[in-house]
């Protein structure tokens, strides 16, 4: 403090105050349940139905996790996380490629990069979401992980050797340690280089790699670690050595379509651009290391330890695990979620999956575009096929040209052949039970081919149901806050699409009592996301709700129920409840979602499975905790302060303009500040004994505004007048 000899006015600088009016965000929902690709163990920040897709691929027959994620974002969420479960089954795709004179190859696997869900990627310090850092070691932020699934079964790629730089040399100078060269572009430190001569024959028919030992790039000169003309091989002084660069064009397919392609791949891990980190980092199918790791140690000079050409490729031996699903697997999932701070509310679609495997359908025959203008008539054609599930041959698949609608069955060898087509590029469909429909195209050919072309079909993934014990389990632990999380509630779906309003009771007298979930009924049916798909498919009607929850808070705040609004991406239900069965279900704290006519469908219930009637709406219960999240949050600065008057009023203020902008938005009942909150901090409930153990109490009393589920209107009439009152 400065001294104060001289009268005057001074100083004294004071903690500050800090205000904060604001709640935290409490419409972030996280989802469980299973994708076609995607990073498992691993909860996912996604804020679009676009960015889904991206992350975590197409819909999948047998999940509902698409469907409840599209009706999210339908219904107003903007931010969700996304859980991936698989079981110890799950496998990523790969393929190994022969090295030259390496005995161990190289691998291909499907993969999938960490810095795809880095949070805001486009700014220099973007870091990580929190739940990433929860989950992985920071050493394999920078690393592909694997990313598997049968999806990487329709991954090929081709290998191509190639060469940035062709050139000779046009001078070699001490003893042949340093050459002149004609061009030095494409040239660096790590680059790999064959040389040859004329009139020079390789030992051992193996052309020879030097290492760079520095490029002089004013004088076009490189030196080498070793003698070009030393050795059990050396070159011809008086005659150019040629040089090549070793590089390669790598091209990735994605069900015979090219997604990428990489040019000028250096086989040396330290080249500016090496094989190893340009698909590492750049890749979003596919990475490719040798000896299971990109090290420097691999790599000695003389041996043509990189990969050898190869034409598409093909990815195998891919699986989705998921036909061995247990509540211990849920289970584990819970515990994940329960790391990532932001989530409020907790859905799990896929938990009561049905055995029933969804069949999207086969577009029809593809027209013939007949060319009026042509002189002659197309020759006659024909392919020459086998058809294979990665591992054996099949027998009697389904083959049909899609453009003639000709149709033949695999022999036992898995063998087809298609006769008398037009030569041009065909699309084949191929059927079989058990395995996916799948379409390939391929050109006919004037005569029968020496090798038939390859197809290889997937085995149909069907999911296993979990049985009611098991789903009893899960949902009761959704309910529970110890295993739930903190700050957060879960929607409960009916674990049959077709229960009955005495099954559903019964189930809810199973799941318990719990003022931190909410169960939901009935199920609602979607439209396909299938271009041409006219179907409804029934799904669970958590992920709608949690979008309308979503909506509502972030337009109102969390003490708007999501009630009696419409929902969208919705046109059925598959039970409809009358009021007599709503009156019986609201008042067992089921949550009933109803077919109004001329009003669409809404949900008409927020009710916890609370019997404490100060927690029995789930408006209330949710603003009470995104008020205890935020109080817990804001206050931290509070921590190691002094324990004085000063801090005790600073708290106040702080809590006090946050309860009175929540009663101002109605989120508090009451016709004054003072009804609808209360807040002691002060000496008495702070005694000296409690402030010298360094403990800081602030009660605080809130009177949540409660939904108007029913509204009485009194009609009557007066002598003068007719009287509404409520």
């Amino acid at each position: 403090m400065e001294s104060m000899s001289t009268p005057g006015v001074y100083f004294e600088p004071l903690q500050p105050v800090r205000v904060d009016a604001d709640l935290l965000r409490s419409d972030i929902c996280a989802f469980i349940g299973y994708a076609e690709k995607g990073p498992t163990t691993l909860p996912v920040r996604i804020e679009s139905w676009r960015q889904f897709q991206t992350l975590f691929g197409q819909p999948l027959q047998y999940s509902h996790l698409a469907l409840a994620i599209k009706g999210f974002f339908e219904n107003g969420g903007i931010t969700c996380y996304v859980l991936r479960i698989v079981d110890q089954n799950a496998v990523s795709s790969s393929a190994k490629i022969v090295a030259n004179n390496a005995s161990e190859p190289w691998q291909v696997y499907a993969s999938f990069r960490v810095s795809d869900i880095v949070a805001s990627e486009a700014i220099e310090s973007a870091v990580p979401d929190a739940a990433i850092v929860q989950s992985i070691s920071p050493d394999e932020l920078r690393l592909p992980l694997q990313n598997p699934g049968s999806w990487g079964n329709n991954i090929s790629l081709s290998v191509e050797r190639s060469s940035r730089l062709s050139t000779q040399t046009n001078g070699i100078f001490d003893d042949g340690y340093c050459t002149a060269l004609d061009s030095l572009a494409g040239l660096d430190e790590y680059s790999v280089v064959e040389l040859s001569q004329a009139q020079w024959q390789a030992t051992d028919g193996v052309t020879p790699v030097f290492e760079i030992e520095s490029i002089d790039r004013l004088r076009q000169r490189v030196t080498w670690k070793k003698s070009l003309l030393q050795g059990e091989n050396p070159f011809n002084a008086s005659l150019p050595v040629r040089i090549n660069t070793v590089e390669f064009d790598i091209s990735v397919y994605f069900k015979n379509r090219l997604v990428e392609k990489f040019q000028w791949l250096g086989p040396h891990p330290l080249y500016s651009n090496s094989l190893h980190r340009v698909l590492a980092q750049q890749s979003q199918f596919i990475n490719l290391t040798f000896k299971g790791e990109a090290d420097t140690n691999w790599f000695q000079s003389g041996e043509n330890v990189w990969p050898q050409n190869v034409s598409q490729l093909q990815l195998s031996q891919g699986a989705d695990g998921v036909s061995e699903i247990a509540a211990t697997h849920y289970l584990a999932a819970l515990e994940l979620i329960a790391k990532v701070d932001d989530v409020s509310v907790l859905v799990a679609p896929d938990l009561v999956l049905s055995s029933t495997v969804l069949s999207l359908p086969v577009t029809g025959i593809i027209a013939e575009n007949l060319d009026c203008k042509a002189l002659t008539a197309p020759g006659v054609g024909m392919i020459y096929g086998q058809v294979n599930d990665g591992k054996e041959n099949l027998f009697n698949v389904s083959v049909i040209d899609a453009q003639s609608g000709k149709r033949v069955t695999t022999d036992k060898q898995g063998k087809f052949q298609l006769l008398n087509l037009d030569i041009s590029l065909r699309t084949l469909r191929f059927e079989k039970p058990g395995f996916t429909k799948e379409e390939r195209q391929v050109f006919s050919a004037t005569g029968l081919a020496d090798n038939p072309e390859t197809f290889t079909l997937q085995p149909l993934t069907v999911a296993r149901s979990l049985s009611e014990l098991e789903i009893l389990e899960v949902q009761r632990a959704m309910a529970n806050p110890f295993s739930l999380g903190r700050y957060r509630v879960a929607l409960l779906d009916p674990p049959d699409d077709e229960m009955k309003i005495e099954e559903i009771r019964n189930w809810r007298s199973k799941v318990g009592d719990s003022a931190f979930a909410a169960l939901l009924y009935p199920w609602i049916e979607t439209p396909s996301l299938v271009e041409g798909d006219n179907k409804l498919y029934r799904i669970p009607p958590s992920g709608h709700i949690a979008g309308v929850l979503a909506r509502m808070d972030i337009e109102q705040g969390p003490h708007r129920a999501p009630a009696n609004i419409k929902l969208r991406f919705a046109k059925a239900l598959t039970r409809n409840v009358n009021d007599i069965q709503q009156g019986i279900l609201n008042s067992e704290g089921i949550n009933s979602i109803r077919s109004l006519a001329g009003q669409g469908i809404r949900l008409y219930g927020t009710r916890t499975l609370s019997s404490e009637s100060e927690w029995r709406y789930l408006s209330v219960r949710r603003l009470v905790l995104a008020l205890e999240k935020t109080l817990e949050s804001s206050m931290q600065w509070a921590v190691f302060e002094s324990n004085n008057t000063l801090l005790r009023q600073s708290l106040l203020l702080h809590i006090r303009a946050l309860l009175n902008r929540l009663w101002r938005n109605g989120a508090l009942a009451g016709k004054t500040p003072e009804a609808a909150f209360r807040i002691k901090c002060d000496d008495d409930n702070n005694p000296q004994p409690q402030r010298d153990k360094g403990q800081l109490l602030v009660e605080i009393g809130v009177a949540p505004s409660v939904p108007f589920e029913f509204i009485r209107i009194r009609f009557g009439r007066t002598l003068d007048a007719i009287e509404v009152t409520e």
